[in-house]
């Protein structure tokens, strides 16, 4: 299915009490959308005359989700707070330049994405008109309601970022990972426009979680987000341990509970530099920690590293079916390529062995990549592990 996306270029007042005029914004939502899925995230502000909704309001519909959209956005418009949904949406008028800019409307949407447990990308956002992840930045002009054109640097920035939202986004609490971009590369991000708005992006999380949850103390990521994580808070604040699904890695339970944590999101596939930000600490201590875990693996690449914590893991059935399904996707030479890569064959190797090219090798090694959603082989090692 397509998704849909329509901006609506007008303020309009509501009357009534919250309940009553939210009854009526998701029965006129779900006329625009024309269908009984979607996600919507919308500005509005409490005034003197009753609520207000802004323009633009930014729909997406026919995500394949399963839950009726009642539910969905009611998450969506009253799980956040006012200010926090206003501040995002409400885009001025003119082309988006900076990044800061681009993130600062992106991050709601990408949040309420990550809620609704929807495997999308940036070319979901583009009504179909825009399908490919290079394309990222015409997601500015659906959100400001103005066509944009941006250059080769911005759109890089844009999809790096991107990728590096998502990412924050699986840490966050996604039911289940939601498709990297740009081929996951988010461990080259070195924009500050990162950093800036990862803790708006925590802290709304956090308000959505707690919110659901029944709790009146927002300042913290103690709520449970789902199945697969469990944020815990440590000594330090900002700093949290997490626990997969209540299990800790054979082989680290006397280790400190920082690398038992790097251990864990490695397992993931998680870059290290979104360990850092996820876990608190210096990117150094995460370089530190995962040197220390080669040394008591006995690994000497990181790529072995994770293929062997994900070989600690317990060998679920859902878990070893959803690795056969991604396999049986594969052409034979795409396999060989990937099991090369797992090995830490280089591609002219790999071209060797089958008697072609090293462009050949790298071409058929990218399609693979490509089929499983993974963008480097710390990833596939991830998720075939």
């Amino acid at each position: 299915m397509r998704p849909i996306l329509q901006t609506v270029d007008a303020a309009y007042s509501v009357g009534g009490d919250e309940s009553t005029w939210l009854d009526g914004v998701l029965a006129s939502m779900q006329g625009i959308l024309g269908s009984d899925r979607g996600v919507c995230a919308l500005a509005y502000e409490i005034g003197p005359e009753g609520p207000r909704i802004h323009s633009p309001t930014v729909v997406c519909a026919d995500l394949g989700m399963g839950r009726a959209i009642g539910r969905i956005l009611e998450t969506a418009i009253t799980r956040v707070d006012h200010e926090v949904v206003a501040r995002a949406f409400r885009a001025p008028r003119r082309p988006l330049q900076s990044t800061s800019e681009m993130l600062g409307n992106a991050a709601v949407v990408r949040t309420f994405a990550s809620e609704a447990a929807a495997p999308m990308t940036v070319g979901d956002f583009v009504g179909g008109r825009v399908q490919r992840s290079d394309d990222a930045g015409y997601i500015v002009g659906a959100l400001t309601g103005a066509p944009v054109r941006l250059d080769r640097r911005q759109r890089g920035e844009l999809t790096r970022l991107f990728a590096h939202l998502e990412a924050a986004a699986r840490l966050r609490g996604a039911g289940r990972p939601i498709a990297t971009i740009s081929r996951g590369r988010a461990t080259n991000i070195t924009d500050d426009a990162v950093r800036e708005s990862l803790p708006e992006l925590h802290r709304i999380h956090a308000h959505m979680t707690a919110s659901r949850a029944g709790k009146t103390d927002l300042g913290g990521w103690s709520s449970r987000v789902d199945a697969r994580y469990t944020l815990v808070p440590t000594r330090k604040e900002g700093e949290a341990e997490v626990v997969t699904n209540g299990i800790r890695l054979p082989g680290l339970e006397g280790e400190d509970p920082r690398v038992q944590g790097v251990a864990r999101l490695l397992a993931e596939g998680h870059p290290q530099k979104l360990i850092a930000y996820e876990l608190g600490i210096p990117e150094g201590s995460v370089y530190r920690h995962v040197a220390r875990l080669k040394r008591l693996f006995g690994e000497t690449t990181t790529v072995g590293l994770v293929t062997r914590l994900g070989a600690t893991r317990p060998k679920t059935g859902e878990r070893q079916t959803a690795r056969e399904h991604a396999l049986s996707a594969l052409s034979p030479a795409e396999r060989f390529a990937v099991e090369g890569a797992l090995r830490g064959l280089t591609a002219a190797e790999m071209g060797k062995a089958r008697g072609v090219s090293v462009r050949t090798a790298e071409n058929v090694l990218r399609g693979a990549y490509q089929k499983l959603a993974v963008g480097s082989r710390k990833e596939l090692a991830a998720k075939l592990g």
